[in-house]
């Protein structure tokens, strides 16, 4: 198994690969990284014209693509061992104001990848690690929200042209989502739906318990691991009561808990990119699932972005199966539903066979 993992700066894309690799050899697997970046700076150190860390892309396009050819070519040669390979890499970068490559098309074509995966994150944590390093200060929200989005679609276009899977995957997804899909790509995945805006902690903790008894044989792909809206909608009821700015918490990247400021007039100026990103996410989220699978805890709780995904997924042809604890519900709704349960263990143990086949 050959799997490229890209992910933007920030994204927390190597320390996910890095829990992986924990999981992997912990089951006897011998999974080989193979990153880069790291690798394209040992090999101008071997050449004897060390790059100082933090400045590669200061370099000119054809030095890195001289260093990157090295770096692959030699990677073809892991590839003959018929070893797991697991490639870290960027799609592209945003560096100077400007979009630049980071991917070979000509060595990912000989590569010949079984999947490509894009780990990305809310982009509050994204900016707040970002801080710390020599990206502070070059992009602001809305280039970062660009970047993302672009690190995603160059991976997937990828992909496309060579005919393989390309999975998204959230940073805040458990490192045993991405172990599945290289290890056990037979594993039945499905989206979980369920209503989030006017949400209790209560309701979403009794989500959570089915998401995470789900997990034990379904690879789940939960909305709710992106908070991009969540901090949005905080900072304009903050702005109304007077205030320029909102703390977020993220975890930076050796796990410690921190905060970044957040300007809300900066929130405010991307706040149609981060609810279009959130809408587009969910349908790719949906699109790499094989059914979606709706938590709908209370019937009386209106729920237009349920009622949306269910739609979408009916009209791209996946199963929805949905807990609603009511023996009635709409007729429209109705047309879109592949199977009603009122009880919710009779739904968790028709999705434990689900899995099964």
């Amino acid at each position: 198994m050959i799997a490229v993992c890209t992910g933007m700066s920030g994204s927390g894309r190597n320390e996910y690969i890095s829990l992986v690799k924990d999981i992997a050899i912990g089951k006897g697997k011998e999974l080989i990284e193979v990153h880069i970046g790291q690798q394209m700076y040992k090999k101008s150190k071997e050449l004897g014209y060390p790059i100082p860390n933090g400045t590669i892309l200061d370099t000119s396009e054809r030095q890195l693509d001289y260093l990157r050819g090295l770096v692959l070519e030699e990677l073809l040669t892991i590839k003959d061992q018929k070893k797991d390979i697991l490639v870290n890499t960027h799609a592209c970068f945003r560096w100077h104001k400007h979009l630049t490559k980071a991917f070979d098309y000509y060595y990912l074509s000989k590569l010949n990848p079984d999947l490509y995966i894009t780990v990305t994150d809310t982009i509050y944590s994204i900016f707040g690690r970002l801080q710390g390093n020599q990206w502070k200060g070059r992009n602001n929200l809305a280039e970062l929200l660009a970047w993302r989005d672009e690190e995603a679609f160059v991976t997937k276009t990828f992909a496309r042209i060579q005919r393989k899977p390309h999975f998204l995957i959230a940073r805040d997804e458990p490192p045993e989502t991405l172990y599945n899909l290289i290890y056990n790509p037979g594993i039945k995945k499905a989206y979980l739906s369920y209503p989030i805006s006017a949400a209790k902690k209560e309701a979403l903790k009794e989500v959570y318990e089915v998401r995470d008894e789900l997990r034990k044989d379904l690879i789940i792909f939960d909305p709710m691991s992106m908070k991009d809206v969540d901090w949005l909608t905080l900072g304009e009821a903050l702005k109304k009561k007077g205030e320029t700015s909102i703390s977020v918490p993220f975890v930076d990247y050796d796990g410690s808990a921190k905060e970044v400021a957040i300007s809300l007039k900066e929130l405010e100026q991307v706040a149609t990119y981060l609810k279009d990103q959130t809408i587009a996410r969910d349908y790719v989220l949906i699109n790499q699932s094989d059914f979606a699978v709706v938590y709908y805890y209370n019937p009386d709780l209106p729920s237009p972005g349920v009622q949306r995904e269910i739609r979408f997924a009916k009209d791209t042809g996946k199963p929805v199966y949905i807990y609603y604890p009511k023996d009635t519900m709409s007729p429209f709704q109705e047309m879109d539903i592949a199977k009603h349960f009122q009880d919710k263990k009779e739904f968790l143990t028709f999705l434990e066979k689900k899995a099964e086949h």
